[in-house]
């Protein structure tokens, strides 16, 4: 047995980012924007963030996971994700 860690910084350009029309970004996160609210898997783009992160164990139950830390400097803004 064994175990690991992963950590991956994702940098935004979130002026670009606001400019996607709230349909794609919905489609991309897999979540509405306003309300944080996930539509049942089975009406998810195949390409949207949270079906393609989901993990499950071998009963198919979700794994909790510790998710995204926002973070930011004077030039750059993103996500931390830690697994």
């Amino acid at each position: 047995m064994g175990s690991y860690s992963n950590l991956i910084r994702f940098v935004y350009n979130l002026e670009r980012w606001k400019k996607e029309d709230l349909k794609t970004q919905k489609c991309v996160y897999g979540r509405t924007k306003h309300t944080n609210q996930e539509p049942p898997s089975s009406k998810k783009s195949a390409q949207a963030h949270t079906k393609r992160t989901s993990l499950k164990d071998e009963n198919e139950c979700a794994m909790e996971i510790l998710r995204s830390i926002p973070f930011a400097s004077l030039t750059e803004k993103g996500l931390m994700f830690a697994s």
